[in-house]
């Protein structure tokens, strides 16, 4: 666990409704996310001091977690008259970016913002800048609310440029209405930020009746995944509403999303709603069924994580997020306020010509043991696995994505391209397929990296427990002491662990769970021994028919302890706990090269 405590799911503010840890959804957008930045740290915001308001929010960073001494938390710089900040996103350059908060008479009260790093190996240990100044473009120079939301891939000038984007509010009115994006780099320099087509007559036209697009934007497409040479060629993608007749409650509980990519240059229509529901219907069919007595069609489309495919490699761009599926009786109407169900949804190739394009909801393979009631789901993340050609999206299911303290689990969705072009996918609940106490129940996984490390939410039930909101980090199970790599100190560890476990401590190392540390688990974890979560060898195996991460093949440590004249592994753990330390990192070393020179000989 990095975080004891994160506070409250949501802020208590008017003005901040966005501001709720995912799954929290809104008719303006998704919540806070935490993510891994350079594979190694943990940025997002935390509720601090017991305050349920801005006041209490902090942007926050652990890491580097790698190293003989990992860093632990630490609250990224804060203007002196700002009351608060948010951490949505950092790149590896080590940018990241937010939000200043500031005092509720101040206007405006939310400044999108940026981090720069102080040195090459830093994350965000600037002090914050603002993305907007003390002004806009738009509106004759009145201030109004802005966040920014992600922020892209770093290109190849000398400055790292990347592409920042969010939303901006309408004047005095506390709506999220309008996409806008931005240059940031390392230097701190910005850009003059652009909008959504946005322009002097925006501002104007609300609150008034006029018909308005309104739209917000969550990441970043980048051109490649091998490098670019400008930051101007990546795109904003978010989603748009086309015609808002004046931000009303009424009008965006009922008008629906549609999903869009967009730069200074050109705009991209990715998915709009009620077309294609699953992947057996041509992108341009209308989706309205009807099962039963309801009406069934698909509305928002929402969609805010991209692995970008790979030519070389065979493998499809993918963006990932949710869709709506609105079911009403026959007889009644319906709108995201009393009808609404979020579905995890993928799209391929969704830049392609739309004939090409592909839909997957994927709520239909929520693994049983939570589909009892969980109508919602949702990815917050997908990645790709460029030595298999996976893609592993991870999120949460639940009973209802609206509700900020309703039940939920996190979940894990793999998917793959079959030689005969057709996909597979299937998912886990993330309770499942990791090892921890009893009672500490996965909520929500917020990003994973193309090793398999991820970090989320979870909630400590146990008897006793606060039952608060906890930040996990989640690593390969060899990987006991955290610091994203296994090597003699997790030795170390396990051998002080050997024996009968009690099922219910943080760090047991009990990696089969048969309630003792023995040689089967010292097999496992010499089968990923120089194991490193922040390399680009380091894979997982994510095959559907697996319960857990593993490496992607398990080298035959049994046949090498064998060779080397131990009747088993337990014999091996029994005499290497004797020895002093470097020797035992010294035959750990011994067992796994031969075992992987065995391997090589079959």
């Amino acid at each position: 666990m990095l975080a004891s405590s994160l506070g409250p799911r949501s802020i208590e503010s008017n003005s901040l409704f966005k501001l709720a840890y995912w799954p929290s959804l809104s008719v303006f957008g998704e919540g806070l996310r935490f993510r891994i930045v350079r594979g190694d740290t943990i940025i997002g915001t935390v509720l601090s001091n017991g305050e349920t308001g801005p006041a209490g929010c902090r942007a926050m960073r652990w890491g580097p977690l790698t190293g003989a001494a990992p860093s632990g938390p630490a609250t990224l710089p804060v203007s002196v008259d700002a009351i608060g900040t948010v951490a949505t996103d950092g790149n590896d350059a080590g940018v990241v970016v937010g939000a200043m908060l500031f005092d509720s008479a101040t206007d405006p009260a939310v400044t999108a913002s940026a981090w720069q790093p102080t040195t090459i190996a830093d994350v965000g240990g600037s002090s914050p800048s603002r993305i907007f100044g003390t002004s806009n473009p738009w509106c004759s120079g009145q201030p109004i609310d802005s966040i920014a939301l992600a922020v892209g891939a770093a290109d190849t000038s000398s400055a790292h440029n990347a592409l920042a984007t969010g939303a901006i509010a309408a004047v005095h009115n506390s709506r999220w209405s309008r996409s806008f994006a931005a240059r940031v780099g390392i230097s701190g320099a910005q850009g003059t930020p652009f909008g959504d087509g946005l322009s002097s007559s925006w501002c104007s036209s609300w609150p008034t009746s006029d018909p308005q697009i309104a739209s917000f934007s969550q990441a970043v497409v980048p051109p490649s995944d091998e490098g670019f040479p400008t930051w101007q060629a990546c795109y904003a993608l978010g989603s748009r509403r086309q015609t808002v007749n004046g931000p009303t409650d009424l009008c965006v509980w009922t008008q629906y999303w549609d999903s869009f990519a967009w730069n200074q240059s050109d705009d991209v229509s990715i998915v709009e709603h009620c077309v294609a529901c699953d992947d057996s219907y041509p992108i341009n069919a209308p989706c309205v069924r009807t099962i039963g007595s309801e009406l069934v069609h698909v509305s928002d489309v929402r969609l805010s994580s991209v692995a970008i495919g790979n030519t070389r490699a065979r493998r499809s761009s993918a963006f990932a997020g949710l869709i709506e599926e609105r079911r009403a009786p026959i007889s009644e109407g319906c709108s995201s306020a009393n009808c609404a169900h979020a579905h995890a949804a993928v799209v391929l190739d969704p830049i392609a010509p739309e004939s090409d394009r592909r839909l997957f909801d994927l709520h239909e393979h929520v693994p049983t043991i939570n589909a009892t009631g969980h109508n919602h789901s949702g990815i917050a993340r997908i990645t790709s696995v460029p030595t298999s050609g996976h893609w592993i999206g991870v999120g949460a299911t639940g009973a209802d994505f609206r509700n900020p303290v309703g039940e939920l689990h996190g979940c894990i969705w793999v998917g793959r391209e079959q030689t005969n072009q057709s996909t597979q996918w299937c998912a886990f609940d993330a309770d499942t397929i990791t090892l921890r106490p009893p009672g500490i129940i996965i909520e929500a996984i917020h990003d994973i990296t193309q090793t398999g490390v991820a970090v989320g939410i979870a909630r400590d039930i146990r008897e006793g427990a606060a039952s608060t909101e906890l930040l996990v980090l989640l690593t390969e199970p060899s990987d006991l002491n955290g610091d994203l790599q296994v090597n003699g100190s997790d030795l170390g560890l396990l051998l002080g662990l050997w024996g009968p476990i009690n099922p219910s401590d943080q760090l047991n190392g009990d990696m089969n769970e048969d309630n003792v540390v023995n040689g089967a688990d010292l097999g496992i974890f010499l089968s990923n021994w120089n194991w490193i979560g922040t390399g680009s060898g380091s894979t997982v195996r994510v095959e559907c028919a697996v319960d857990q991460w593993a490496v992607s093949n398990p080298i035959p440590i049994s046949v090498a302890v064998n060779a080397l004249g131990f009747a088993s592994l337990d014999d091996l753990g029994e005499f290497a706990r004797a020895l002093p330390t470097s020797v035992q990192v010294q035959l750990c070393e011994t067992v796994t090269v031969l075992a992987i020179a065995l391997e090589g000989n079959n």
